[in-house]
């Protein structure tokens, strides 16, 4: 693969916050692209966000964060840049659309099927007052374990990463999704080991990988989300009865056979 080249200006813009960015960025470090990390505090200073969003220069088209600058073009929306950047640095020139797509989807599963749902059940007493946290949390975990295992299947024990020999943008997509279910697990967190050891090894190599281990030393940012009562959330959901969340459901388990069907069926052999 020819090395890509880097426009002298690349800023990925996000709140202060890891939310829908940090999969982005933990790619950008990894990969030691020169980029500026900028992170907008929304109301502080007063006034800043709403100035910002009437420029789509820095807000991009819909006035919504993250937006990536790669030099004269401004793109918007996580999964779109997460596309790009793996078209631009990960992924050989001429790789068949069936590559791209296989790498894409794996984002959009671990974004839009783990780490959304996780934020949404943080946000959970905003959006849906009057609710229990404790309820949702029964309704929504479950789910998101199912699909943390079929994400390990995929990865399968492989020695090396979805991009191979160096991680793609996919790897860094499934990597914060274990980072935030451990997050909102808390002192149970422990308990990923038994549930996904899989995913649970593959965690630790990525976070052994020099970049990675600068980041969390020097550049991690604390919160999941923006969501002011995020610590209450924590709190709250600390309390869940986590070992049987994370147990599988029966109807949901795979036999053997099942489940070297799904393995190979990500890589287009089912």
């Amino acid at each position: 693969m020819a090395q890509p080249s880097i426009p002298d200006k690349v800023v990925l813009r996000y709140w202060s916050c890891r939310g829908r960015a940090q999969a982005l960025a933990d790619f950008l470090f990894d990969r030691e692209v020169p980029f500026v990390d900028e992170r907008v505090t929304a109301g502080s200073p007063p006034g800043v966000w709403v100035r910002m969003r009437k420029d789509p220069g820095r807000a991009g088209p819909f006035a919504a964060l993250p937006v990536l600058q790669w030099g004269d073009d401004v793109l918007a929306e996580t999964l779109p840049i997460a596309s790009f950047l793996n078209q631009t640095l990960s992924l050989p020139s001429r790789a068949a659309p069936s590559a791209t797509a296989r790498h894409d989807m794996l984002c959009s599963a671990a974004y839009l099927d783990v780490s959304r749902p996780l934020a949404d059940l943080i946000r959970s007493p905003a959006s849906h007052p009057g609710t229990s946290l404790a309820k949702r949390a029964h309704f929504v975990l479950p789910v998101v374990f199912q699909k943390m295992r079929l994400l390990s299947l995929a990865v399968g024990g492989r020695p090396d990463y979805f991009g191979g020999e160096t991680p793609a943008v996919a790897d860094f997509f499934v990597f914060e999704a274990m980072e935030e279910l451990a997050y909102l697990m808390g002192p149970h967190g422990g308990l990923l080991a038994d549930a996904l050891p899989e995913l649970t090894e593959y965690r630790e190599r990525l976070r052994a990988r020099p970049a990675m281990a600068r980041l969390f030393r020097d550049h991690r940012h604390a919160r999941f989300t923006g969501f002011p009562d995020e610590p209450k959330s924590l709190a709250e959901l600390e309390s869940l009865p986590w070992r049987s969340l994370c147990a599988p459901v029966p109807r949901w388990q795979l036999s053997e056979a099942e489940a070297a069907r799904f393995r190979a069926g990500y890589w287009g052999r089912a």
